[in-house]
């Protein structure tokens, strides 16, 4: 059994954790649909760090800048809000986003908050299922 994990120090310690996938959203109706991969960093500022290490968008994303700011900028007031929701503090980590893709017309705004929480969950569940080896890597 995978014990719940109860403080934002206990995440802190296993970051970094690359490659978190989620997706919030549906695609059968009009709220729309964020699919995104993020890696979660120890940060150096207090709080949220939010960095836009996009290295995948659609093509057509550079004739609408704004709105993948504007999507970043929702993704990431999701991750702030999960952080206090689950462990009522924000920890110093570096949130950088590698691959985006949503539907412009209506799934920044609503579904940006959702996908943001839905990364701090995921990078909970996945640092709580792998455990932290108290052995020195290489020693027998």
């Amino acid at each position: 059994m995978i014990a719940r994990m109860t403080s934002a120090d206990e995440l802190l310690r296993a970051l970094p954790i690359r490659g978190i996938r989620v997706r919030a959203g549906s695609y059968g109706n009009c709220g729309g649909v964020i699919i995104a991969v993020v890696d979660l960093e120890p940060g150096t500022a207090e709080g949220v760090e939010v960095v836009d290490g996009l290295i995948d968008v659609p093509d057509w994303a550079e004739d609408f800048p704004d709105d993948i700011e504007l999507c970043v900028l929702k993704v990431g007031e999701g991750v702030k809000a999960g952080f206090l929701e689950l462990f009522d503090a924000e920890p110093a980590v570096r949130l950088v986003l590698r691959r985006l893709k949503f539907n412009l017309v209506d799934a920044v705004t609503s579904v940006g908050p959702r996908a943001g929480r839905l990364v701090v969950a995921e990078a909970v569940r996945l640092a709580s299922a792998v455990p932290v080896s108290t052995q020195s890597a290489g020693s027998d």
